[in-house]
């Protein structure tokens, strides 16, 4: 999949890289006891555990906030998995909350609370910088492709489609390469995932579509043998 993300998400990626490896460096040093009073006093009150979980934790942060300083061909993953662990950390907030910690500079009731709100922007923060949520709306939807025919005796773009619980096909059946080009864009708006041309394609027509559609998806194209393009020719010429 191409994951691309541009320079904002880029910048946006490595700021919270850069507040991960910051926050994962105080839970193991000079912020570890004002974290150890948010662990949730339903996992444990024992001064050791609460410490355990908070160097264990710092060090997940570390490690998810230096991949995501890295990026790299995982960076959505790692956005995703960090999103995840806003949401196993949440309950931290709420017990500060509920309790009434003062930690972090919150000492106040509607500090505390604001803060929870915060959360949610976290975890939207880490997905979009990330390309996580593109990486989630890919891996759940149906793949889609699309097949363009190319013929002189279509005078108009004939459409098809088949369709199954996990894939769908368009076939688009066209008169010449201007009306491929702006088909395989109605295929790209659509959401296909790859298009395939047929072998009357020649010469430079693929590169054409590709063109066309800013190469934002594959696009492949069938040969024909030599043989066999003869073949195609007369076929074509008896029309």
């Amino acid at each position: 999949m191409n994951n691309k993300t541009n320079l904002i998400q880029n910048i946006l990626r490595m700021l919270l890289g850069a507040f991960m490896l910051y926050a994962g460096i105080g839970h193991l040093t000079f912020l570890r006891a004002e974290f150890q009073a948010q662990v949730p006093t339903w996992i444990t009150t024992d001064s050791g555990l609460m410490d355990f979980v908070v160097l264990a934790s710092g060090i997940v942060e570390i490690i998810l906030g230096l991949l995501m300083i890295l990026g790299g061909k995982l960076k959505a993953q790692t956005g995703i998995a960090l999103a995840i662990f806003f949401i196993l950390v949440f309950p931290g907030n709420i017990n500060q909350y509920v309790h009434q910690i003062n930690a972090f500079g919150l000492d106040t009731d509607n500090q505390r609370l604001l803060r929870l709100f915060f959360q949610p922007v976290l975890i939207v923060w880490a997905l979009w910088s990330s390309g996580g949520i593109q990486y989630l709306k890919h891996k759940f939807k149906k793949s889609n492709y699309g097949f363009i025919m190319i013929d002189p005796s279509y005078t108009k773009e004939e459409k098809a489609s088949l369709s199954s619980d996990v894939f769908k096909t368009t076939i688009c059946c066209v008169q010449d390469i201007e009306m491929a080009c702006k088909s395989a864009k109605i295929l790209v708006n659509e959401g296909v995932q790859l298009i395939e041309l047929c072998g009357a394609f020649k010469g430079d027509m693929p590169e054409q579509v590709i063109k066309a559609i800013d190469g934002k998806v594959p696009v492949g194209h069938m040969e024909y043998t030599e043989e066999e393009r003869k073949k195609l020719i007369e076929f074509l010429n008896s029309k």
